[in-house]
């Protein structure tokens, strides 16, 4: 009897719970056991393009039973199942041996067809293998044999096959012809038409015909997720994904590759999967994540090899060279590409070879060998012929070969032709690239309306580009890597003496400044929850990882902490960390829409905001020199300073080694005090010297300092910059990361924000909550913690085993004012791992971000709470950012690691300053009035001046 799918699906399920004396026994008691056996081959056939892993398991026991049961048809036809199946599962090698006993049995019971079956049906493991020759030879014996017998379905199979092996070897023209001739045969079947579609999008994507790839492609996908062929579907899914990459669409490439890599990695395909994670290393590239491509191409490497797949893991060595030669690692680079070379040459492809010259390119260019560079190019530009996307990318690197050495015709010819080929296509990163060297061609050749005009669509695409992708990660990555288009049109904009230069100057220096926090605080990119059943298995890994790496961090106080155990701690919570990190970026891939971003302030909106006798005086890196922007209410400036950021952060250093020298126990008393305090004024002079001295005469007038600090300036203490005189004694200063985030969290705009009526008084107070915990580190901060709470009069007083996570958290998001007193810590090499030690574990990073707050003033009352790592785009990662993104309108933090008595003075008389209710100073005042009070009777800026303000507008 017949089966329908139902009823072989039941079965097939039915013998394998069986135990093998009974599935013999159960298809024997049938008279005619081939046609269940014919049904049960399909089912295997079926489950081959939905669920590789257990199409495995039911091949095999198929294949015996058909062995034992079936006739010789019945018997090839199952080998041809297995040997199907083995392929999907990228066990090449085992795939051929079972095809090839196939063809031998099916030849020596006399059955051809079922010759030619086989033979078709190894094309694709011979293919995977790189043995592209005799998959010809294979698929071409087979057509003939169909031809004759008048198959022409399984012709035109063969004609797909075909094309296939052509795509392989490079000849998309060749298997375009094949795919369309077998469409045209399969046009009623419609998975077999998606089958087809779904290749001829990879030939016409080899072609650069992405609109009709994609379309193709478009067109598969619903046949293969309505028919449940998940495996098949995510396929297409990463063919989609390498359409998208090739095309600069970024965020589709990885919302792509997401969806393929989860489906793969719930399946037994580990070579299928290193082919996309492969695949997918190459976006990371153009996102500017050179470590990331480097440890994943390192990662999925050996299983391409184990795997037999020759040409892509000869691709994954190319990928990897270029990852290792932006990481600086020029060595490897050679090495690896060399290798990379060999391959694709051994394989006869030519068109992977000659991208890898042009990657050996950029790698002599850089070694100073311009002219082997252009060689190489040259050469590579004839195998690019009809390549536009190549061909374009060989002329932008010959136009920077050309611009380096001074050759400013060559350069704007090279451009013109990469130009030519990109636009059409519209290749956005490419496009931003190539807008940005046309710039600096521009304003090489005295163009200075052209070079403006080309770098600020260049900034304009790197703006759309950053803003479509939805992981922070991605967002920070591609910002970061090409920040020097916004340096190169800030310095084009202050070069040309035209009116409104410096605030449009000043508007591209905001775009290239703490825009991550930005979004946080606007609430672009949020903290990844770890509750939504839609991302299953990742979200459940990501809940492992958080909890894992929170026992890590409560552990690595105990003990001593140069121990080799508390540093395998250390290692280990640093490589959980990169984990939380990418498993939150798959999450958020998933989740977020395109082109979100919020927009940085300009120049007028900050000025709207300024007093008379207040300045913004915004720092800026321009090629390591150092640009200060000076912005009053009625008028800007832009200053290069006589100094670079090299020289800054070795005086930044050297003042740094002076404030710990102080804060040694003992160390103020007698003449040694005074020697130290005379070391660390000459320190505080010389950055004065460098930052501010030329920058006086425009301060003229003004009490009032906003600093936008830049790279190390950060962890300058600018109230305590020295001429004779203190600058805290001049001004009041307050601190912000980027003007745009001032404007963000200024208290004006949210004047109701934390406050309530107090029944006992007319003013409004705040609902505070006050936090101490003490430790060897911090032993008198409790008892800080009780004088500012009664300073503020019904605060929440949590100090002791009553600072616990909870409690201090659950407070916290009830407060417009929280005093947080607790030994604070920051680590460069894991920006995440800032907090602050509570009673039963520490307050990280991570959860400060889960916070929601609305008050005008937190004030961390520990060690280093102010202590940031500067990354790339002069993102400040550490709890300012944490805190900021979380609500809070102004932050206290310190800079250094803070003196206990002196910090319990300091606050007391700042509380005793400030209040919010409209009857004592503001925050920024109250600061420096109580500093100056400290200074009195502790003179050394170790002890008055390690807390700043950081507020808004």
């Amino acid at each position: 009897m017949n089966l329908n799918p139902d009823e072989s699906a039941a079965l097939l399920a039915e013998l394998t719970a069986a135990r093998p004396e009974e599935r013999a026994a159960r298809l024997s008691a049938v008279r005619d056991a081939a046609p269940l056996i014919i049904g049960l081959i399909q089912e295997v056939e079926r489950l081959a393009f939905t669920d590789v892993s257990k199409a495995l398991a039911a091949s095999e026991l198929v294949l015996r039973l058909a062995e034992v049961l079936g006739g010789s048809g019945e018997f090839c036809r199952a080998l041809r199942a297995r040997a199907q199946t083995l392929a999907y599962a990228g066990r090449p090698d085992e795939a051929l041996q079972v095809f090839r006993t196939a063809v031998t049995a099916a030849e020596r019971a006399g059955l051809p067809r079922d010759a030619a079956q086989a033979r078709m049906s190894s094309m694709h493991a011979l293919c995977l293998a790189g043995s592209y020759d005799e998959a010809i030879s294979a698929g071409r014996a087979a057509y003939d044999v169909f031809e004759k017998e008048g198959e022409r379905l399984l012709a035109a199979r063969v004609d797909s096959n075909l094309g296939g092996v052509f795509l392989a070897r490079e000849d998309c023209a060749a298997a375009l012809s094949h795919f369309e001739r077998a469409r045209a045969a399969l046009a009623t079947d419609p998975v077999a038409a998606a089958q087809i579609d779904s290749n001829r999008g990879r030939a016409l994507l080899g072609m650069d015909r992405f609109a009709d790839a994609e379309k193709a492609l478009a067109e598969a996908l619903p046949v293969f997720e309505q028919a449940q062929m998940a495996w098949a579907a995510a396929i297409v899914e990463g063919n989609l994904a390498d359409v998208a990459t090739r095309q600069g669409r970024l965020s589709q490439a990885l919302l792509h590759f997401e969806r393929t890599r989860r489906h793969l990695e719930q399946d037994a395909a580990p070579g299928e999967l290193a082919r996309v994670m492969a695949e997918q290393a190459e976006a990371l590239l153009s996102l500017g994540m050179f470590a990331d491509a480097a440890a994943q191409l390192g990662q999925v490497l050996p299983q391409l090899i184990s795997q037999r797949l020759a040409l892509e893991a000869a691709k994954a060595r190319a990928a990897l060279g270029r990852a290792l030669l932006e990481l600086g690692r020029e060595a490897e680079a050679e090495s690896t590409l060399s290798a990379a070379a060999g391959g694709l040459e051994a394989l006869g492809q030519s068109i992977e070879r000659a991208r890898v010259d042009a990657v050996r390119a950029e790698l002599l260019r850089r070694a100073g060998r311009a002219r082997e560079a252009e060689a190489l190019l040259r050469g590579a530009l004839h195998t690019f012929e009809g390549r536009p996307v190549d061909a374009a990318m060989a002329h932008y690197h010959l136009a920077r070969i050309a611009l380096e050495e001074g050759w400013l015709d060559a350069a704007q010819r090279e451009v013109a032709a990469a130009l030519g080929h990109a636009e059409p296509l519209d290749l956005a990163p490419l496009l931003a690239d190539l807008f940005h060297l046309r710039g600096l061609i521009a304003g090489r050749s005295d163009q200075a309306e052209t070079a403006l005009r080309d770098l600020r669509r260049a900034v304009e695409r790197v703006e759309r580009i950053r803003g479509s992708l939805q992981a922070e990660r991605f967002r920070a990555a591609f910002h970061g890597n090409r920040l020097a288009v916004y340096e190169d049109l800030v310095a084009a904009l202050l070069r040309a003496p035209t009116a409104g230069n410096v605030a449009e100057a000043f508007a591209v220096a905001e775009k290239a400044k703490s825009r991550l926090l930005l979004d946080r605080m606007q609430g672009i990119l949020d903290d990844v929850a770890v509750d939504d059943a839609a991302d299953g298995p990742i979200l459940s890994q990501l809940h492992q990882r958080r909890a894992q790496a929170s026992a890590l961090y409560s552990r690595l106080a105990e003990g001593d902490a140069r121990s080799e155990a508390v540093e395998r701690r250390r290692r280990r919570v640093v490589a959980l960390e990169d984990e939380i990190a990418r498993l939150e970026s798959r999450v958020s891939t998933t989740r977020r829409g395109a082109m979100l971003f919020a927009p940085p302030t300009d120049l007028s909106t900050v000025q709207s905001r300024l007093r008379p006798d207040t300045v913004v005086l915004e720092y800026f890196a321009l090629g390591g020199q150092v640009l200060a922007f000076v912005a009053r209410a009625d008028e800007a400036s832009a200053v290069t300073l006589p100094t670079d950021m090299g020289q800054v952060h070795e005086q930044v250093e050297r003042l740094h080694f002076q404030l710990r020298r102080s804060l040694r126990p003992g160390a103020d008393g007698g003449g040694r005090g005074r020697r130290l305090l005379d070391d660390v004024q000459r320190e505080l002079k010389a950055l004065y010297q460098s930052v501010l001295a030329p920058l006086m005469p425009l301060l003229e007038g003004a009490t009032k300092l906003i600093v936008v600090p830049h790279g190390p300036l950060h962890a300058v203490p600018f109230a305590a910059l020295y001429d004779g005189a203190y600058l805290v004694d001049r001004f009041e200063v307050t601190y912000a990361p980027s003007a745009s985030v001032s404007v963000a969290s200024a208290v004006a705009d949210r004047p109701d924000a934390g406050l309530r009526t107090d029944a006992s008084s007319s003013s409004a107070a705040l609902r505070s909550v006050v936090v101490g915990f003490a430790d060897a580190a911090a032993p008198l901060i409790e008892n800080e913690a009780r004088q500012v709470a009664a300073s503020l009069g019904g605060a929440e007083l949590l100090v002791g085993a009553d600072a616990t996570l909870a409690r201090v958290t659950r407070h916290m998001r009830d407060a417009g004012l929280i005093h947080l007193g607790a030994h604070g810590h920051a680590a460069a090499d894991n920006p995440m791992a800032a907090g602050v030690r509570l009673a039963d574990g520490w307050l990280r990073l991570r959860d400060v971000y889960s916070l929601r707050l609305a008050g005008p003033l937190v004030t961390l009352s520990g060690c280093e709470t102010g202590k940031s790592v500067v990354g790339a785009g002069d993102e400040l990662l550490g709890l300012i950012h944490g805190f900021l993104a979380a609500g809070a309108a102004g932050l206290m933090v310190s800079l250094w690691s803070v003196d206990d008595s002196s910090t319990a003075e300091l606050m007391s008389d700042f509380y005793g300053l400030w209040r919010y209710d409209g009857h004592g100073a503001a925050a920024a005042t109250a600061l420096r009035q109580a500093q100056r009070r400290l200074r009195a009777t502790r003179p050394h800026p170790a002890h008055w001046a390690p807390f700043v303000y950081v507020g808004g507008l």
